[in-house]
């Protein structure tokens, strides 16, 4: 890979439009959540990677030093899968060089796809346990007119009451 790269504590111009905004962005990418992960003791690095920009969570190892970063829902969707893996390759590597020992990158890329699958094993990464205690994926196309009411009616009366619950 040539492409430059460059590792900033603070979200260059222009990043939510590139990671959330476009096409296949996802908020676990944005300056908001690197904000709100901040307030929980984790470090935003922002990573630029020629057009190509990775989220990682940093967060340094007591005592011993070093760190270990996460990415989450990265790198981010809107890298061309074709770039998937020679991205997270350089994003591991710069940010090795920045003091990381431990990378953890949380794509949504089919198991299927042995393309990542093999840059996944020629850079040394195998499956982890979840970071994240639960996830839950929910899709629900959202129609013509749809009304609180109408997306509500298509979901879970346990999902429903958890969503309410969250807005209380």
């Amino acid at each position: 890979m040539t492409d430059s790269v460059s590792i900033t504590p603070e979200a260059p111009p222009g990043w939510d439009e590139a990671t959330v905004e476009r096409h296949g962005g996802h908020v676990y990418q944005s300056t908001a959540w690197a904000e709100h992960r901040r307030s929980s003791g984790w470090q935003p690095l922002f990573v630029s990677i020629g057009e190509a920009r990775v989220l990682a969570l940093s967060r340094s190892w007591p005592l011993v030093g070093g760190g270990s970063a996460y990415i989450p829902r990265g790198p981010a969707p809107t890298v061309p899968s074709d770039r998937l893996g020679e991205v997270l390759w350089a994003t591991t590597r710069a940010l090795a060089a920045d003091g990381i020992d431990v990378v953890a990158a949380d794509p949504e890329v089919p198991a299927s796809d042995m393309t990542w699958a093999s840059w996944l094993r020629r850079a040394g990464f195998h499956e982890i346990d979840e970071i994240q205690p639960s996830r839950h994926r929910l899709t629900l196309p959202l129609g013509e007119g749809a009304t609180d009411e109408t997306v509500l009616a298509g979901i879970s009366k346990s999902t429903r009451q958890r969503i309410r619950k969250a807005e209380r």
